[in-house]
């Protein structure tokens, strides 16, 4: 019988071939093998998911959206999968504003995030530029299509929600020990311009994500310092513990 590598190879080479992630379904597929450890059961039922959304966000609760619910505490750490650094709202928290729907935030409030209340593929729009002082206007598209910033948010925190994360010194991707595929590049999130690249090891099942020329390294099953070449160190921001680990899968 295959070993699980071998099964989880095949699982990533059946959703992405030679391409990556690129809709809300593969990142749902993804995740619900990455998240296993906090649930074997992420999705939500259709009927508790309003209505009244754009379809690509209505997927992602009815894929994804158990997650939503699973609250910070200290037997986890204060991580939690989808809202350890910006936070989607659970379908009961999503806000109705100015005919937008607000659906994420940053998790001190530091921007917001809105789209549209219907279509297939809207526009994102956020305060971040203008709390930044970048821009004059209240508020900013910063990325055409709502897929492609879901794919980032998503990767985004399961990065930083991982049992183990770590901040690599002086190392990029190229230069780790392991075989990666580059699963999602040049993803836009709020500034409007690529930020997020993200490269997977499977063997170790360590997600590796370039966030503004800045590398870290998480994973819910393994140290990501195996990784490292000799000679590299790096910052350990959290790692499992009796006080902080994520549930066992």
């Amino acid at each position: 019988m295959p070993g699980f590598y071998q099964l989880r190879r095949g699982l990533l080479n059946s959703l992405f071939g030679e391409e990556m992630i690129s809709t809300i379904s593969e990142l749902s597929d993804f995740l619900r093998t990455y998240h296993r450890v906090w649930t074997d059961s992420p999705g939500l039922d259709p009927e508790e998911v309003p209505s009244e959304l754009p379809v690509p966000l209505h997927e992602f609760y009815c894929r994804l959206g158990g997650l939503t619910q699973i609250q910070e505490s200290p037997e986890n750490g204060h991580r939690i999968p989808l809202g350890t650094q910006d936070y989607i709202a659970p379908p009961d928290r999503i806000r109705r504003v100015d005919g937008l729907v607000e659906f994420l935030w940053e998790n001190q409030d530091c921007f917001w995030v809105r789209t549209s209340a219907t279509g297939d593929d809207p526009e994102v729009i956020t305060n971040w530029l203008s709390e930044l002082g970048d821009s004059e206007n209240d508020q900013d598209a910063v990325c055409d299509s709502l897929i492609h910033f879901l794919i980032t948010f998503g990767l985004q925190e399961a990065v930083l929600s991982s049992a183990y994360l770590l901040q690599p010194v002086k190392a990029t991707v190229g230069e780790l020990m392991g075989d990666a595929i580059p699963i999602w590049l040049n993803g836009l999130y709020v500034c409007g311009e690529p930020t997020h690249d993200f490269h997977y090891f499977p063997k170790s099942e360590v997600i590796a994500m370039n966030l503004s020329g800045d590398l870290w390294l998480g994973s819910n099953f393994s140290d990501p310092r195996e990784l490292l070449p000799p000679g590299v160190g790096a910052h350990c921001i959290h790692q499992p513990a009796e006080q902080n680990a994520a549930p066992n899968p």
